[in-house]
């Protein structure tokens, strides 16, 4: 069978494509999905006053809104039962919203779900394909309290619940996996869209025109109608230029330095040279600006 390299150790590629697989393969984390599901859970509530009770009476009120407002205010029917209550409407709205709200929440925690965990990613080895589960383990949570109030209100508004309460979790097994794979699929594609975007920014081509744009923008006038000054410019502008500034300095810098050196090694040979020409008894001295060359006077053969 073929394999899957990661970072840690292979993985088999079946546990990536069989439902089995990747059902075991899960539940080896079995303790560690349900501490990060009740994480979640907890921190949705913490601080509140009614603590983990508002995802009980979140839903209670949602469906006293929808009963009054659709039933007695609309008057909204499905029309499809003979013996069709007032309420009926606002029950078959607010279970199609339940189902929204977990496929919702869901979806709107993928992209950014690794990214705020990014220590799970560096710092430790952790198996990051159960984070998705346990979003959809809190959601899922959250469909199972909302769907109390809505069976209490079904028992009251037709006196019994119905037969076909029974077919609830094989309706729930399918949203539950459709959840967990575009959870999987856009959690792994938020990850790929960031370094994507790292990588775009990191790019010569893109520093080069942002650079140009910047220098091309004009500078915001003040209220006299001059413009700023660098000191009031904004200061990642305002550093680079001063960054450029510097740079530039110090070329100029390092030419007449590599200038002068030329120069001096020029002056050396010219010194070497002339004592070349001038002989041994003459002496060249350099005095302020000119150069003077003094013979030495020779001894008198006669005297």
């Amino acid at each position: 069978m073929d394999v899957v390299n990661s970072s840690s150790k292979k993985t088999p590629l079946r546990q990536h494509v069989l439902p089995w697989e990747i059902a075991r393969h899960l539940y080896q984390y079995k303790t560690l999905i349900y501490e990060l599901t009740k994480r979640d859970i907890a921190i949705r509530y913490r601080g509140s006053y009614l603590g983990i009770f508002w995802s009980f009476l979140r839903p209670l009120c949602m469906l006293c809104v929808f009963g009054v407002v659709f039933g007695y205010i609309f008057q909204s029917k499905l029309g499809r039962f003979p013996q069709e209550s007032k309420v009926d409407f606002a029950l078959t709205l607010f279970s199609g919203l339940m189902i929204f709200d977990m496929l919702s929440e869901c979806l709107g925690r993928a992209p950014t779900l690794i990214l705020s965990n990014a220590n799970y990613v560096t710092k430790v080895v952790f198996p990051l394909e159960i984070l998705p589960v346990s979003v959809v383990g809190a959601a899922f949570c959250h469909l199972l309290i909302s769907l109390i109030p809505l069976l209490i209100a079904v028992a009251i508004v037709h006196g019994s619940l119905p037969l076909t309460t029974i077919y609830v979790p094989l309706i729930l097994v399918p949203v539950v996996l459709l959840c967990l794979g575009t959870t999987w699929f856009f959690a792994s594609l938020g990850v790929f869209f960031q370094l994507v975007c790292a990588r775009s920014a990191d790019h010569p081509d893109v520093r080069k025109r942002d650079l140009l744009r910047d220098r091309q923008s004009p500078a915001p006038a003040s209220a006299g109608g001059a413009r700023e000054s660098v000191g009031d410019a904004d200061p990642p502008i305002a550093m680079r230029d001063h960054v450029e500034n510097t740079a530039r300095l110090g070329a100029v810098r390092g030419a007449f330095r590599r200038v002068r050196r030329v120069h001096d090694s020029e002056l050396r040979h010219f010194h070497a040279h002339q004592e070349r020409v001038c002989g041994r008894n003459l002496t060249v001295r350099l005095n302020g600006w000119g150069l003077h060359c003094a013979r030495s006077r020779r001894p008198s053969s006669h005297g």
